[in-house]
């Protein structure tokens, strides 16, 4: 597993920031989902590709979330929907995973 480089990391130490990252990827496989922040999202994802491409592991389902809530303050960067649905066309052409969504904030 590479090295986490230097700067903000997910543990007090490079040692615990691996154990947190391998414990998601291992959580993902067994659960095949895990509910974490935005931020060790995607610390985990380069991994967790990593070992499903690796395993030849196929999802049944992605379940991609609410993640697509209201902006309460003007803080917040607005999703790109183009780009968001670009990716998901691209994932679709390498799987064959059902995607699911959950409106969430949205709709209200």
């Amino acid at each position: 597993m590479p090295k986490p480089t230097k700067g903000k990391r997910l543990g007090g130490s490079a040692s615990h920031e691996d154990q947190i990252i391998s414990n998601l990827v291992r959580s993902l496989i067994q659960h095949e989902k895990i509910e974490t922040t935005v931020t060790k999202a995607k610390a985990v994802k380069p991994y967790a590709e990593k070992v499903i491409t690796k395993a030849n592991f196929d999802f049944e389902y992605i379940d991609l979330g609410g993640g697509m809530g209201i902006n309460y303050t003007n803080k917040v960067k607005q999703l790109n929907l183009k780009k968001y649905s670009l990716s998901i066309k691209k994932f679709q052409k390498i799987s064959n995973s059902k995607i699911i969504f959950e409106p969430g904030r949205s709709i209200i």
